[in-house]
């Protein structure tokens, strides 16, 4: 009896013995999912010769070794080119896709795209399903049940943290969408008034890529309290030698060569036109 306790006490402190050696084994020389830096991680499955070091597999491919749950190679596709096992930094902006094309609370869909990691800031590629959060998993004060919607920030990347994600279903969430019907309301112009839920019918009306504000829904580039309607909702305008596109966008609604022109120039303008036309 003493024996087989014996036997069976060696075996678990042999297994939780390699266990730990095994974790301790893998070490990766960029400190994770780092991809502007080029790491070799060590000590990996016999599939990999006992290493792996970060490198390109294209123009812009990038292989990526980590320890995470032990050595894995990941491919991550970098913004703005990928060189000697590491992605390129640059301005140019993240690459991030949406499938129900931001936010769409009534259809499900995924986000593909680089999003920072809560417990070590790091930003890594992934692939994130809308999904529905009951029983407040997400904190909703008062709320029973919501969305959690996955969408593309003004900086191209994942938005995984924004309480703008979070979406009340009025008839409930299932499979990562709410339930009913999504209904757009039709603008021109104007603003439109948004109408009331039709509980019947189970009909709920937004905006679409319109923005929303006090109940109504303005049209794409409309500018009131010096703010313009964008993709992004409401945003501020821009002051003079911004880059832009639109006139709407800059405080002196006047864009020339994708750049605010300052309302002095346009002053100038006019009273050289004045000159001119006054002689």
């Amino acid at each position: 009896m003493k024996r087989g306790i014996f036997a069976i006490a060696l075996i678990l402190g042999i297994t939780l013995f390699i266990g730990f050696i095994s974790a301790e084994e893998c070490n990766d020389s960029d400190n994770g999912r780092n991809y502007f830096e080029k790491g070799t991680t060590l000590n990996s499955p016999p599939d990999y010769k006992g290493s792996w070091t970060d490198e390109c597999v294209s123009d812009t491919g990038l292989q990526e070794g980590t320890c995470i749950e032990g050595l894995g190679v990941h491919g991550y596709q970098c913004a703005n080119g990928c060189k000697d096992g590491a992605c390129i930094k640059g301005e140019k902006k993240e690459q991030c896709i949406d499938s129900d094309e931001g936010k769409s609370y009534y259809t499900k869909g995924e986000t593909l795209g680089s999003a920072q990691r809560i417990e070590n800031g790091i930003k890594e590629y992934q692939i994130m399903s809308d999904i529905c959060v009951k029983d407040n998993q997400v904190p909703q004060p008062g709320k029973e049940e919501g969305l959690f919607e996955y969408f593309c920030d003004k900086e191209g990347y994942v938005d995984v943290t924004s309480r703008e994600a979070i979406y009340v279903c009025p008839f409930g969430c299932e499979d990562g969408r709410c339930l009913g019907t999504e209904k757009v309301v039709g603008v021109t112009n104007q603003p439109v008034e948004i109408p009331e839920i039709d509980q019947v019918n189970r009909i709920v009306y937004t905006c679409g890529h319109n923005c929303q504000d006090d109940n109504k829904c303005y049209p794409f580039g409309y500018r009131k309290n010096k703010e313009y309607c964008s993709q992004d909702g409401f945003s501020l305008q821009l002051s003079s030698s911004s880059q832009c596109k639109n006139n709407f966008e800059c405080t002196s609604n006047l864009c020339i060569d994708n750049k605010c022109a300052s309302n002095n120039i346009i002053a100038k303008f006019f009273r050289w036109l004045s000159g001119l036309f006054g002689r």
